[in-house]
């Protein structure tokens, strides 16, 4: 079945080239190619796409406006065609709802020319990003089902072409049965750039007695609040952004504030979390950094932190303070990050236990907790 395609591109040549390719395509059917997205908003559409490519405009708060309200409700993978920062394309693709997304930086000399030689790159990740986001719709559905709220729009998107992925099920076909000697651990998390899509692939593939969690992602105060709330409808585990005092338990994770450090204290035998200033440690608030360190002094061996993609440092000598306290560390390896930045310092310094694929750590966790590795 042929995927619906939406360009929304500025550049007149790009925009003309990628039509002409992929309007010949079996494999995709063209529903739109629009100028800029308030385009999108002021169409009737018919069908709704199954991916999107797409340049963000200088007015790019209007564009995510503008594409909210045209496919309000639906889940849609974009490919940014474009040389923003990852960062803030992590942000636009957070605010459009959308965790599966990828980027290609655009050419900017011989236009016609390099565009069509990046075509193979294009639909390569065009099929991936749509198999990813049939993953992150059937878990969705799988959790509104239990719950009852199920969005027909969300139901009819799915179908049986869907990649090999580690559901909470497949994760715990051993089931815990052993719980008592892995309910007073701990896991410590830090992602930085590709962090929102490395989250999301750990956090769903848990079961909702997991131990609990806690998480730094560099990422803006406007967007961890939403990001958290998003992770929460795609996760058996329960997510929420962390506020001061609240408590460290089984089934939850706690993602720290975008402008708040974050740390771990103990009480009364209780593990907790607590903001600890705005202070920038290694250029960012929160820092993964400040948070490892924490957990190394209060939770110490039976803590285990876990690095993932990530431009820069921030974390790897919080990694380091873990190992040296008895925890055990995994980094993420280099195939799998989105930037090799975090984890390869972490590695490099001998921090990190293990290495493992983004699409492994799941699992290894599960293993390491039922004592299996």
């Amino acid at each position: 079945m042929a995927l619906n395609l939406l360009i929304i591109e500025p550049n007149p040549l790009i925009r003309r080239t990628l039509h002409e390719f992929y309007s010949n395509s079996l494999d995709f059917s063209i529903i739109g190619k629009l100028h800029d997205a308030s385009s999108a908003e002021r169409r009737t559409w018919g069908v709704v796409p199954d991916i999107l490519i797409f340049d963000v405009s200088d007015d790019f708060k209007n564009d995510i406006e503008a594409l909210r309200s045209a496919f309000a409700g639906f889940y849609i993978p974009i490919l940014f065609f474009s040389n923003q920062s990852d960062e803030f394309l992590s942000n636009i693709s957070n605010r459009l709802g959308s965790l599966d997304w990828d980027v290609i930086n655009k050419p900017t000399i011989k236009i016609v020319q390099n565009t069509t030689l990046l075509i193979p790159t294009i639909t390569k990740k065009l099929r991936d990003l749509n198999l990813s986001a049939k993953m992150r719709i059937k878990a969705l559905t799988k959790k509104k089902v239990a719950k009852n709220t199920i969005h027909q729009a969300d139901v009819h998107r799915t179908n049986s072409r869907l990649p090999q992925h580690t559901s909470p099920s497949q994760t715990t076909s051993l089931s815990f049965e052993k719980r008592r000697r892995f309910n007073n651990k701990i896991i410590a998390v830090g992602a930085s750039t590709g962090g929102t899509t490395a989250l999301l692939n750990i956090f769903s593939s848990l079961p909702a007695d997991f131990p609990g969690i806690v998480a730094v992602i560099h990422m803006p105060v406007e967007f961890t609040g939403s990001f958290a709330e998003r992770l929460n409808s795609l996760c058996e585990i329960s997510v929420k952004e962390a506020q001061d005092g609240d408590l460290i338990k089984p089934g939850q994770a706690l993602l720290a504030r975008g402008d708040k450090q974050l740390v771990v204290s103990k009480s009364s035998g209780s593990f907790s979390v607590r903001f600890s200033g705005n202070q920038l440690v290694n250029g960012h608030c929160p820092s993964v950094d400040v948070l490892f360190s924490s957990v190394a002094q209060v939770i110490g061996e039976k803590a285990i932190g876990v690095i993932l993609t990530g431009m820069g440092k921030d974390g790897a000598a919080g990694l380091g303070e873990i190992k040296s306290a008895g925890g055990w560390t995994i980094a993420q390896n280099q195939s799998s990050s989105i930037v090799f930045g975090m984890p390869k310092a972490a590695i490099e310094a001998g921090y990190a236990s293990s290495v493992f694929s983004l699409s492994d750590i799941p699992s290894e966790l599960v293993k390491n907790l039922q004592g299996l590795n």
